[in-house]
């Protein structure tokens, strides 16, 4: 269970980076503001920080309920 929270992990990482490129993208093509692009990235922070902890919740779920039996 833990391989598949880190491969999930892993994947969120590389989703982050995408949206980070592409608001670095809107910023240099002068579509977005810097304000924007700052708070777009502060999303993106805060979207992924929530769901690597809910990967973490669920694998120590997991993990467990494992050990429990």
């Amino acid at each position: 269970m833990k391989i598949e929270g880190e491969e999930t992990k892993a994947q969120i990482r590389r989703t982050r980076q995408d949206a980070m490129n592409d608001t670095a993208k809107l910023l240099k093509d002068k579509e977005i503001s810097e304000d924007m692009h700052k708070a777009n990235e502060g999303n993106v922070e805060a979207m992924i920080k929530k769901a690597n902890t809910q990967i973490d919740d669920l694998v120590k779920a997991k993990s467990d309920d494992v050990l429990k039996m």
